[in-house]
């Protein structure tokens, strides 16, 4: 019998059941209407900490290592995107796509961090556009950052975040999405375009 530890995340499956993301062991059960269980998918990393759905496909965000599954409905995935030594802790699905937060456990350069979420996205964005980006001699330390996942897939639009980490996320009007982070109570307003403003503070 297929156990887990703790239960991080929970996603309606459209048809009375759940799917629930565990850890430790990175499994993602399906839970039908009557409490029956089986695992649904193995990611083989160490924590599911997200899911959400869209159209008949199922995302995950996972824990050691930081990577974004999409799984279709026969139950078979494939890696979005594998952001190395990170987790993916948060979704918001807005008409603009779904925004995914992902904290770095090492604080590294910007550049190195959004290089490297961009690179493993397949494509290419400035990492000096974002609350990360404030000028001075010393380049800033990147905690966290916002991705964005077009419908289609694509996981493009990389925003980061200095010297915090994100907690939650909430979508907001046209496309945007409200950021909470755990540095100086600030709640971020963050467009589609990354355009970005402190919404609350």
């Amino acid at each position: 019998q297929n156990t887990a530890g703790q239960v991080f995340a929970l996603c309606p499956d459209g048809k009375g059941g759940l799917y629930a993301g565990t850890g430790p062991g990175g499994r993602i059960y399906a839970i039908d209407a009557a409490g029956k269980s089986s695992v649904y998918f193995e990611t083989k990393r160490e924590n599911v900490l997200c899911l959400w759905r869209d159209g008949g496909d199922l995302y995950a965000g996972t824990s050691l290592a930081g990577t974004i599954f999409r799984i279709n409905a026969e139950g078979r995935g494939w890696v979005l995107a594998d952001l190395g030594d990170t987790e993916v802790v948060a979704v918001a699905r807005t008409s603009a796509g779904t925004y995914v937060a992902v904290n770095n456990g090492n604080k590294t350069n910007p550049a190195d961090f959004l290089k490297a979420m961009v690179d493993s996205a397949g494509k290419a964005t400035d990492p000096t556009k974002g609350p990360a980006a404030k000028g001075g001699a010393q380049k800033p330390q990147v905690s966290s950052a916002l991705a964005l996942v077009a419908p289609s897939g694509e996981v493009s639009d990389v925003l980061g975040f200095s010297d915090a980490y994100i907690t939650c996320l909430a979508p907001w009007e046209g496309g945007e999405v409200l950021v909470g982070t755990n540095n100086s109570g600030k709640v971020w307003r963050v467009g589609p375009d990354m355009e970005f403003s402190v919404w609350f503070d």
